[in-house]
């Protein structure tokens, strides 16, 4: 009877191989679980070999299969997001053993090995069913044609209060896309703050939240349980409706630099894989030259290409390669300052402005000037008592002088295509500032009803920033790290 208990053992095992992995293991066959069931295999063929020797041998390599399969589900458990399939050959291998190592005790009787298959198949079935898993809650919307991006902030304004602290927002489809605590997206309409999706992994938090340059698709990870180390899923959603993309498990701590259609990665080793942001299909892997290394975590990518800045024995330089192919298309002196800007259409360091497409030069810049990124590149560091900032025209490179207006204690700063914002003072009575760029700069203010904050020492998703104005389909929005609250002003 030990050979039908393995016979159903090998069914199981191959079963197992053809259930879903989980986003831990998006591969079908998964090799691991091929393995495993391989050694079922030859175990099944061992029970028919009628010596002593044979059934010894049977035993041993079950019990292999055993170990093997439990720290498949282990590992699989470990990270939070499994599926059913590791349990299941578990399962199968613990039929096996069972059976093989009984019967190179003593043969086994039909009396004990038909309880034994009804039992496992049982267990089986339920372990493919109840395997542990991050749960989910999402909700879709219909598609629409997003407004146009906001240039100033409007008269009327929306308020959206959440119960859970704010962690970052991008702008994103038709308005913008909120994480808060608790592994929760939530989209806003940008003319009206009403809620248009959700996506939830109750049980994780957000690790990094992403917009592509075009705003048609949000990228974010999800650390299960909240760990920092170990795995985490990523998961790609259509910033109009909120339709799951892709779903799968890449390093937990990471940054998310997406072009338009591409995804890279810089990992742990020292070089640069790029994955289909949609599908997750391998694209292409590139190596910097010998004796030059990449930095821990990638900037944020231009509309089609993967900026590659690279520390060398003798100088730094910042590579741009195509997101489709991984091939270098142009090379500029590297600056841990540079910045991009939302559209991903120019890269702007301490020395010149470029166009990120071909590396093209659009205007040079002193580099004693500070460079804030917005829709229009914004040069800072030029300001004094009498002079206010400059603003570039990204199309012409133009500069535009803008007349010294005070901000006492400024938060965070911006542009638009005919704008320039700031919020300033202390959190308790913060004012959205701005003054029009392409007329007669006319200074226009309006308060914040924001309380002091309650987490002032709190950072958006990235680290950098406490507090952001964010020009976004429909209109401006502005939001504070670890606030319940994200205030919109559509124009």
């Amino acid at each position: 009877m030990v050979r039908l208990v393995a016979t159903v053992a090998v069914a199981g095992a191959a079963v197992a191989v053809a259930l879903p992995g989980g986003p831990v293991r998006p591969v079908r066959p998964d090799l691991s679980m091929l393995a495993g069931a391989a050694v079922l295999a030859v175990v099944a063929v061992l029970t028919y070999v009628d010596r002593a020797s044979a059934r010894v041998a049977a035993a041993a390599l079950a019990t292999v299969a055993l170990g093997w399969s439990g720290y498949l589900v282990f590992s699989d458990l470990s990270s939070g997001l499994p599926g059913p399939s590791t349990a299941v050959l578990a399962v199968a291998a613990l039929a096996a053993a069972a059976g093989t190592v009984a019967d190179a005790l003593r043969p086994v009787r039909l009396s004990f090995a038909a309880p034994l298959i009804v039992v496992l198949t049982a267990v089986a079935v339920a372990a493919g069913l109840l395997a542990p898993r991050l749960p989910v809650r999402a909700s879709e919307t219909e598609a629409v044609d997003p407004p146009a991006l906001a240039r100033e902030p409007g008269e009327q304004r929306w308020s959206w209060r959440t119960p859970d602290a704010v962690l970052g927002v991008v702008a994103a489809g038709a308005g913008v896309v909120v994480a808060v605590e608790g592994g929760e997206l939530t989209a806003l309409d940008g003319s009206s703050g009403a809620v248009r999706w959700r996506y939830a992994r109750p049980g994780s938090v957000v690790g990094a939240l992403s917009s592509t340059p075009d705003r048609t698709a949000v990228a974010a990870t999800f650390l299960p349980g909240g760990r920092t180390t170990g795995v985490a899923l990523l998961v790609v959603l259509d910033a109009i409706t909120g339709s799951v993309h892709r779903e799968s498990i890449v390093d937990s701590l990471r940054t998310l630099s997406p072009t338009n259609t591409a995804l890279p990665d810089r990992g742990t080793e020292n070089r640069v894989r790029a994955t289909d942001l949609r599908t997750g299909d391998p694209l292409w892997t590139w190596s910097p030259p010998q004796g030059c290394e990449l930095p821990p975590t990638l900037p944020p990518a231009g509309v089609d290409v993967v900026l590659a800045p690279l520390r060398c024995a003798t100088h730094t330089r910042l590579v741009a390669l195509d997101d489709r192919t991984g091939t270098p298309r142009w090379e500029s002196p590297s600056d841990p300052e540079m910045t991009v800007n939302p559209d991903g259409t120019l890269l702007t360091t301490r020395d010149v402005v470029l166009h990120t497409r071909d590396g093209s030069e659009l205007t040079r810049v002193d580099r004693r000037i500070d460079v804030t990124a917005g829709t229009h590149p914004l040069l800072t560091g030029a300001a004094t008592d009498e002079i206010g900032p400059e603003v570039v025209d990204p199309t012409t490179g133009d500069r535009t002088e803008l007349p010294r207006i005070t901000c006492d204690h400024p938060r965070a700063d911006t542009t638009t295509a005919s704008a320039y914002l700031r919020l300033c003072d202390e959190d308790a009575q913060a004012t959205l500032t701005w003054q029009n760029t392409t007329g007669d700069s006319q200074v226009s203010r309006t308060p914040l009803d924001w309380g002091p904050s309650t987490s002032p020492t709190a950072r958006m998703l990235g680290g950098r920033v406490h507090a952001l104005i964010l020009p976004s389909p429909g209109a401006i929005v502005v939001a504070r790290a670890g606030d319940l609250t994200v205030t919109g002003y559509p124009d």
